[in-house]
C-alpha cells in the first residue's frame, strides 16, 4: 500500500489519518454534547409544564386542552391522573439539580398525600386493600399507578416512608388482590354490597402491564425492610404474570403492555434480592417479547409515539446488560425522539406549530402550554392530554443513559 513512499511521505500521511480520526471524534461528541443540551431543555420546559397544570386543591392536574379556544377540556381520566402523578415521581428521580429535585419531591409529597385522603381501606379476604373513589366501576391501572408514584416517594422521603408504611402495605395487598388465578390482573373492580369489590374483567395488557410494573418497583424496597414480609408473596404474583404471559405466547402483542413491560424488566434487573430465576424469566421473556412484537410497535411517524419510545429505551438498556447487540434498536429510538420532540409545544417548534395547527404566538409563552406534548400534528386530531406529557419525559430521561 505504502510501496514507493519515503518516511516522510508516510509520516505524513500517519498523521493526517490521526487527526482525521481526531477530528470526527471530536465532532462526534460535540454533536452528542449539543443533542443532551437540546434534549435537557425539552426536559425542563415539559417538567415545568406537568407543575403549571397540576391544580393546587386535588393534587391532580388538568387533563386537556381544547385547542380551538384554549380552555382546559371537560373530559378526565382516572388511570391517567394517577399516571400524571407518577411523571412527578420520575421527574424527583431523575433530576439532577438538588433545587429542582426537592421541589418535584415536595410536589410529589403533596399529590400523593392528597390522593391518599380522597381514598378509604376496605377489607379483601384477611387483609385491608385500598380504592380511591366510590364509583361503580374502578379502572385498577389507577391503583397500580399511584403504588409506583408512592414507592417512589418511599425510597426518596424516609420521613414520609414511616408514616406511610402501612397505606403502601395496603396498595401492595390491593395489587396483589387484583390478580386472577390464571396470572392475569383485573382490569377493572366493580363496587357490589356496599364495600366489598369483586374482579370485573380479564386485561388486554395495561393491566397486567402496570401491575407487574409496580411489583417490580416494590421489590426494589425490599432492602429497607419495608416489604420484608411479604416478598415471596410479590415474587409468586409476579411468576404467576408471566406463566401466564408465556402460556399466551411472545407473539401474542397485548395493547399497552408493550412499555410496562419493558420497564417491568429493567426495575427487576436492577434488584440483587429478586430471587435470580424469576428475574431471569422477566429479562428472557422480555427480550423475546420484543423480538416478536418489534414490526408492530408503532415508533415514529404522525403520532406521538412516546409511550413505545419510552419501553425502547428500556429495551436498550435490557440489551447492553445482557451485551446483547442493540445498534439498530438505537438508532431507532433516536429517530423517534427527533420525530416527537417536534410535536412539543416549545418556542424552536414554532413555525412548524403555527403552520400546522395555527396556534397563536401567545401560546409558545404560556407555561399552561410550553413543554406539553402534542397527539399529532394533523389539527383535526390534535389534543394535549397529559398522559403524553408523562410518556415523552420518561422517554427523554433514558437518552443519555444509553
Amino acid at each position: 500500500m505504502f510501496a514507493g513512499l519515503n518516511r516522510k511521505q508516510i509520516l505524513f500521511i500517519f498523521v493526517a489519518v490521526v487527526t482525521l480520526a481526531a477530528l470526527l471524534f471530536a465532532f462526534k461528541y460535540k454533536s452528542k454534547q449539543n443533542n443532551l443540551l437540546y434534549v435537557n431543555e425539552a426536559i425542563r420546559i415539559g417538567q415545568d409544564n406537568l407543575l403549571a397544570r397540576k391544580i393546587a386543591v386535588t393534587g391532580l392536574f388538568i387533563y386537556d386542552f381544547d385547542l380551538s379556544t384554549l380552555k382546559a377540556a371537560a373530559q378526565d381520566h382516572e388511570v391517567r391522573q394517577m399516571g400524571a402523578i407518577y411523571a412527578l415521581a420520575q421527574a424527583a428521580e431523575f433530576e439532577n439539580n438538588p433545587q429542582r429535585k426537592k421541589n418535584f419531591t415536595d410536589e410529589l409529597k403533596d399529590s400523593v398525600n392528597k390522593v391518599k385522603q380522597m381514598s378509604y381501606t376496605f377489607k379483601c379476604g384477611e387483609r385491608k386493600c385500598v380504592i380511591l373513589s366510590y364509583h361503580d366501576k374502578t379502572a385498577t391501572g389507577s391503583i397500580y399507578l399511584l403504588f409506583n408514584a408512592a414507592l417512589v416517594l418511599a425510597k426518596m422521603d424516609s420521613v414520609w416512608l414511616d408514616e406511610n408504611k402501612t397505606w403502601l402495605k395496603q396498595l401492595l395487598n390491593t395489587v396483589l388482590w387484583t390478580q386472577k388465578e390464571n396470572g392475569d390482573f383485573a382490569v377493572l373492580v366493580k363496587s357490589e354490597n356496599d364495600r366489598e369489590f369483586i374482579n370485573l374483567s380479564d386485561s388486554f395488557g395495561f393491566a397486567i402491564g402496570e401491575a407487574v410494573n409496580s411489583l417490580a418497583r416494590a421489590t426494589l424496597l425490599h432492602g429497607g425492610g419495608v416489604f420484608k414480609d411479604e416478598l415471596s408473596d410479590i415474587e409468586k404474583a409476579l411468576n404467576d404474570a408471566f406463566e401466564f404471559l408465556q402460556k399466551r405466547g411472545a407473539q401474542n402483542k397485548y395493547h399497552g403492555l408493550y412499555l410496562w413491560l419493558m420497564d417491568a424488566a429493567y426495575l427487576a434487573k436492577q434488584n440483587t434480592a429478586l430471587d435470580k430465576a424469576l428475574q431471569d424469566k422477566i429479562v428472557a421473556f422480555t427480550l423475546d417479547y420484543h423480538k416478536y412484537n418489534k414490526s408492530k410497535i408503532y415508533i415514529v411517524g404522525k403520532y406521538n409515539s412516546c409511550a413505545d419510545s419510552e419501553g425502547l429505551a428500556r429495551l436498550i438498556w435490557l440489551k447492553q446488560q445482557a451485551g446483547v447487540d442493540y445498534n439498530a434498536d438505537k438508532e431507532l429510538f433516536l429517530e423517534s425522539i427527533n420525530s416527537n420532540l417536534d410535536m412539543q409545544i416549545a418556542r424552536r417548534n414554532q413555525k412548524l406549530l403555527k403552520r400546522k395547527l395555527q396556534l397563536e404566538d401567545s401560546v409558545f409563552n404560556d407555561q399552561l402550554f410550553k413543554g406539553a406534548f402534542l397527539s399529532t400534528l394533523d389539527k383535526s386530531k390534535a389534543n394535549l392530554r397529559v398522559d403524553y406529557l408523562q410518556h415523552c419525559l420518561s422517554m427523554l430521561y433514558f437518552y443519555d443513559k444509553i
